[in-house]
């Protein structure tokens, strides 16, 4: 009778496992990098047309006032994006 010593495939199925784990998590990751820049993206774009339609007003009306405090908050998550988490620290 033949005595087969299955730790070694056993070994093997979690070794492949593990790659398999780790090559999806990278791909995850750059799925989600890809997504964030599109989204980061198009909000850099929000933020250029609201320029021009601020430069392009004379007036000072409650309108442009909306826009212009639009415009600042698109910067400021733009900003914040771009950044990162931050990290809290005590």
């Amino acid at each position: 009778m033949l005595s087969i010593d299955y730790s070694i495939f056993i070994r093997l199925e979690i070794s492949a496992t593990f790659r398999n784990i780790k090559l999806n998590r990278s791909e995850d990751d750059r799925k989600r990098k890809e997504d964030m820049q599109k989204y980061l993206n198009s909000l850099i774009r929000k933020h250029q047309k609201l320029d021009k339609q601020i430069s392009g007003t004379n007036q000072d009306t409650d309108e442009l006032r909306e826009k212009k405090r639009l415009r600042l908050e698109l910067k400021d998550h733009i900003t914040r994006l771009q950044r990162g988490p931050e990290r809290e620290t005590t």
